[in-house]
């Protein structure tokens, strides 16, 4: 396994594994680049909400970010949540919960592609271009 030297090296290679071919998109990848969005809400929403809704809206309250993002921010937390809880709630086929992973990634593209917020927070603070990433698809 890879070792990397700092926590900005390992966010950058998040970010380059992403370049795999669109039908290569790895539950890893969508999970962990929600998790990304919500951690970085969160960090920069002052104080901890008890959960991740009402930080969004904290800072949409506080003019940290727009309307438009926050839409985002919540398609991306209601697609991880489909996700992660309806894997054990619902009896779903392997392609049902392959479209879940996929429409959580494309909604996680959808707002790195669209956010200033995201991009002071991640893309500027990390280094990363964001011109690398690939274009959400038409779904999100």
């Amino acid at each position: 396994m890879a070792k990397y030297r700092s926590h900005d090296a390992w966010m950058a290679k998040q970010f380059k594994l992403l370049k795999r071919p669109r039908g290569e998109i790895l539950y890893r990848d969508a999970l962990l680049h929600a998790s990304f969005i919500e951690g970085i809400v969160r960090n920069t929403s002052n104080r901890r909400r008890p959960n991740f809704h009402d930080d969004i809206q904290w800072l949409y309250i506080h003019k940290k970010i727009t309307d438009k993002e926050r839409h985002a921010f919540h398609e991306v937390r209601e697609a991880r949540n489909k996700l992660v809880h309806r894997i054990v709630t619902e009896t779903a086929s392997q392609e049902q919960i392959e479209q879940w992973r996929d429409d959580l990634m494309n909604r996680v593209l959808k707002a790195y592609w669209m956010s200033p917020f995201l991009n002071d927070e991640l893309f500027t603070k990390y280094n990363i271009a964001k011109s690398d990433l690939p274009r959400p698809g038409p779904a999100a």
